[in-house]
């Protein structure tokens, strides 16, 4: 079973191997509303206005590409996304990694914990391994199903990766729908504040590590809340590496009227040669 790595968790690095974590978060804009009411009494009523889904400029950054959100309903919050675990080639001379998955940040007793389920396409000496990543950060955690091994999740493999929180308890877990096997991670809960599916790297607490290449992952679907990631207003990061783009990510629009709010999958791009 993949331990995983010490986290990177409100901008702080901490030594020894690293699985990077990031989540944005976004402005809301508040407007206020007069209505006129039948008595002629004039009402101040405030709207809080969520940005157009899909509207943002894509940002970059070193430690991962991502669609996410920080508008949460309350009380409890989900991420899900399948895809197949693509085939990847590993450098000759230095490690690499990339972990496709979904993940949500919670508050607990005034810190930031992360819940994640992945699955890591690593590299190290030219040889590739993958990893099966169920985390909830900042506890115990509990293995329902087991401890996984490595390798236990083969490229080609179709996966479905789930994440949930309540104030009382959250869960990771990693379906291989090829197999049927299921690992899941348990541990205590908090107040979610953002949503994310994404493209993960790794390094260490100084260095960042390239991804392998990996063509492409389709992400589909992914739901948030259980519902289309589309009908979230979406930050979307693209992962640079040495200054270059390496990962980047775009939204499969849905078909219809509605073809940015109704979109339920996006596909990452290798793009480094």
């Amino acid at each position: 079973m993949h331990k995983p790595r010490p986290e990177v968790l409100g901008g702080l690095a901490v030594a020894g191997n690293v699985r990077f974590r990031r989540f944005a978060s976004a402005p809301s804009v508040t407007v206020a509303v007069t209505v006129a009411v039948m008595v002629m009494v004039m009402v101040a009523v405030t709207v809080t206005v969520l940005p157009a889904p899909g509207a943002w400029a894509a940002l970059s950054a070193t430690t991962g590409a991502s669609f996410s959100t920080s508008y949460v309903r309350p009380g409890a919050t989900s991420a899900q996304a399948t895809f197949v675990v693509p085939s990847f080639r590993c450098p000759a001379s230095r490690p690499a990694s990339a972990s496709p998955g979904v993940g949500l940040t919670v508050m607990r007793a005034g810190a930031a914990n992360s819940v994640v389920a992945s699955v890591s396409m690593d590299c190290q000496g030219g040889v590739s391994s993958t990893e099966v990543n169920v985390v909830v950060s900042g506890g115990p955690e509990s293995y329902p199903y087991g401890e996984a091994r490595a390798n236990e999740i083969q490229p080609g493999n179709k996966v479905t990766v789930d994440v949930s929180a309540t104030a009382s308890r959250a869960t990771a877990s990693v379906l291989d729908v090829t197999t049927n096997k299921r690992f899941e991670a348990v541990g205590a809960g908090g107040k979610a504040y953002s949503i994310s599916a994404e493209v993960d790297t790794a390094g260490t607490a100084t260095t960042t590590w390239p991804t392998p290449s990996f063509g492409q992952i389709a992400f589909s679907p992914v739901l948030f809340d259980g519902k289309p990631l589309g009908h979230f207003p979406l930050r979307v990061t693209n992962l640079v590496y040495d200054g270059k783009p390496e990962v980047t990510l775009k939204l499969t629009l849905a078909p219809g009227p509605f073809p940015v709010h109704s979109a339920s999958s996006f596909t990452a791009l290798y793009q480094a040669s």
